[in-house]
């Protein structure tokens, strides 16, 4: 633990399993208070919220889709509610379509399309109450995507 994200306060989309589960553990290590994000799965959350509280970090759970936009603004509101802004953005969240017909895929393909998009900007905004001045970025501020093999 070298503390890299002292104080820092960290929004990972689909952070209730797999590589986000494991980031939202990694950055309460580091120092971290942690926004976690889920679409379906309620309880997968309450045990990373427990993983992050018990790294002596806060944790705030919170349910979006994130290819709606809207859903994503709300998303950062309770972030920056619960923390008072959002320091770090990691663009994790994604659909597994493994072993289905690519002409189903509508719904991974809007995620990954728009979702990102979506999260960045309301990141770069400030997130603020209204979210609806432009786009402005703030020094000391990252946003990541982690690309899988499917792109």
């Amino acid at each position: 633990m070298t503390g890299r994200l002292q104080d820092k306060v960290a929004l990972i989309t689909g952070s209730d399993s797999g590589i986000g589960q494991d980031t939202a553990i990694e950055f309460a290590r580091e120092g971290a208070a942690v926004a976690v994000h889920y679409l379906d799965d309620a309880e997968g959350p309450k045990k990373i919220r427990a993983a992050v509280e018990a790294e002596g970090r806060r944790a705030v759970v919170a349910q979006a889709d994130i290819s709606d936009e809207q859903q994503v603004h709300a998303l950062f509101e309770a972030a920056v509610q619960a923390f008072g802004r959002v320091d770090v953005l990691m663009n994790n969240a994604g659909v597994d379509g493994s072993g289905k017909d690519v002409a189903n895929l509508d719904a991974q393909t809007g995620t990954r399309r728009s979702g990102p998009t979506s999260t960045a900007r309301s990141s770069a905004a400030g997130a603020t109450r209204s979210c609806a001045r432009p786009a402005t970025p703030r020094a000391g501020r990252s946003s990541t995507s982690p690309r899988s093999p499917a792109g």
